[in-house]
């Protein structure tokens, strides 16, 4: 059974930011997360027959790279009023 690796990617496009992806993966600005992939598997040279970039490919390295901690990424702490508030 095949698994969705790209869903996966827009969610962690919106925690990481789209300019903190961009100069991790040495890759310009980007649309969406399609587009991030596009550009990675390029960049990568992972390429599937006639030269289309491989997505599923730059979507589980990217992934690998979420699950060992090498993007980084924070959350601000709740606001006071928010952190009491019950």
């Amino acid at each position: 059974k095949a698994h969705d690796v790209i869903s996966p990617i827009a969610e962690i496009v919106t925690r990481c930011g789209k300019e903190s992806l961009s100069s991790f993966y040495g890759v310009g600005d980007f649309r969406d997360h399609l587009q991030l992939l596009y550009a990675i598997a390029q960049r990568r040279g992972k390429l599937l027959r006639g030269g289309e970039p491989d997505q599923e490919a730059a979507a589980r390295a990217v992934l690998q790279d979420w699950n060992r901690g090498k993007l980084k990424y924070y959350t601000l702490p709740p606001l006071e009023e928010e952190k009491f508030a019950s």
